[in-house]
């Protein structure tokens, strides 16, 4: 198609994700284009380079193709102890912007500041946009990533500065929040949709990813055999990062 021919595949018209549209990745062995494999950064093992083709690539085009974060701004990112917003933390803090994360849970909120961001609010005890003004003397932030949705969208549309780009991956609690167009127009805010990321930006990613040491963060690992506890390690809102499966190759 033409996005296709463009190198922007992640817009192809007939795109389809493995374990969504066809048939997962919960195997020892897959069969794939090899234009689809990539090296792994030497410093991860499985478990953390599988993170990044989907959380981290994710992140990755949110920030630096889509809102086109600079060191010197701030990112608010919502409900920290997610993939998505985990990567975002990690990466905007890596090219030294100023980080502040939300979650409901003090636990992930420390543990975010032990992981590099620079302020955290907790969305259960705290009004969010309020509590941005007064850590950015009024201003605001340069950007929100969010992907919850209804639940946070006023939320994040306050917390911005005059200018200030939303980028949204996902509404996990709703897709159909106050449009709040006066707002948007006023302030002349941007808000903008992304989803996954195309060849040419994971290319980027694992080289910046290699290059920078990082890491990312695994809630925790189980054998195949114990399939069923880990699906419900992944629903339950305790975990902090992703939740892996170590996979051996069969005979």
């Amino acid at each position: 198609c033409e996005f296709c021919q463009r190198g922007d595949d992640v817009l192809c018209t007939r795109m389809k994700l493995m374990g969504e549209h066809v048939d997962g990745t919960f195997a020892q062995w897959l069969s794939v284009p090899v234009e689809n494999l990539f090296p792994m950064p030497a410093h991860l093992d499985f478990v953390q380079a599988a993170a990044l083709g989907v959380n981290y690539l994710t992140a990755w085009r949110m920030l630096f193709t889509r809102a086109q974060l600079k060191p010197w701004e701030t990112v608010l990112v919502f409900g920290v102890g997610g993939g998505v917003s985990l990567a975002a933390m990690q990466l905007a803090a890596s090219i030294g912007a100023r980080v502040i994360v939300t979650s409901r849970e003090d636990d992930k909120l420390q543990r975010a500041l032990a992981l590099g961001a620079h302020e955290a609010i907790n969305g259960r005890t705290e009004e969010v946009a309020r509590r941005v003004m007064a850590l950015t003397d009024g201003r605001g932030v340069d950007v929100v990533v969010e992907n919850v949705g209804e639940a946070v969208w006023a939320s994040a549309m306050k917390s911005l500065v005059r200018g200030g780009r939303l980028v949204t991956c996902g509404a996990t609690s709703g897709d159909q929040p106050p449009a709040d167009l006066k707002r948007i127009f006023i302030r002349q805010l941007q808000i903008i949709g992304s989803t996954s990321g195309n060849a040419a930006e994971f290319r980027e990613l694992l080289a910046y990813v290699e290059r920078h040491g990082i890491t990312p963060v695994i809630d925790s690992v189980y054998p195949l055999a114990a399939i069923h506890e880990a699906l419900d390690r992944l629903e339950s809102g305790s975990r902090m990062g992703k939740v892996g499966l170590a996979l051996q190759p069969s005979g």
